[in-house]
């Protein structure tokens, strides 16, 4: 799902994408273990509803031993939840 998607378009008529309304951070989420070779897709996203407040997000792109511990970068989410 692409933030040009129907599917996008209709979660967020619902929910809050964290990202868009913090970070606007549009790198690749999925790199399919090989970044060099795989075309930027931004396909994770974190959705939250009107009781929850966004306050950041981060792309977690480091390596592990360098290894990638997923085929998809991982999403670092702070929220207020009241």
């Amino acid at each position: 799902m692409i933030p040009d998607s129907m599917g996008y378009r209709t979660m967020t008529e619902y929910f809050t994408d964290v990202n868009a309304v913090t970070a606007r951070d549009m790198r690749t989420t999925f790199h399919g273990y090989n970044p060099a070779k795989n075309p930027d897709e931004h396909i994770d996203y974190c959705f939250t509803d009107k009781n929850i407040e966004p306050i950041n997000q981060k792309i977690i792109d480091e390596t592990v031993e360098g290894k990638y511990p997923s085929d998809h970068y991982g999403l670092y989410i702070e929220l207020d939840l009241f």
